[in-house]
């Protein structure tokens, strides 16, 4: 990886390989954006069952789980994390708004949540 390079991959966790369908490579394009920005995210969301919400959410990474990519982010609407399927976002958009780095809103502290210790350094 060329030296130049290696910070945005550091600054932009994103975890397993591609292809893509279409929805979901321009989300995760977006995403990825958001992420490096910290810009808060604003998109409608289709869940399983069929019902739609708008959500505004602070990105945090982009996960592949065999079969589809993930946002996780920080849910302003849920005050907590949530994971999003990226194929059920739809009019996904940056927002001017760049989230704060709190510590209880980190990637670190949903892992540590989860109970895995992943160091992201």
């Amino acid at each position: 990886l060329p030296k130049h390079l290696k910070p945005l991959l550091k600054q932009t966790p994103l975890f397993s390989p591609l292809p893509l369908d279409k929805r979901s490579s321009g989300n995760l394009s977006l995403v990825r954006q958001a992420v490096f920005d910290r810009k808060k995210l604003r998109f409608g969301y289709q869940r399983g069952d069929g019902q739609s919400s708008e959500r505004t959410v602070w990105p945090l990474g982009a996960f592949f789980w065999g079969k589809v990519w993930t946002l996780l982010a920080y849910c302003e609407l849920r005050e907590d994390f949530r994971n999003f399927r990226l194929d059920r976002m739809e009019k996904a958009g940056l927002l001017e708004d760049q989230f704060p780095l709190d510590p209880e809103k980190s990637l670190d502290a949903f892992f540590a949540r989860m109970g895995q210790d992943t160091p992201l350094d």
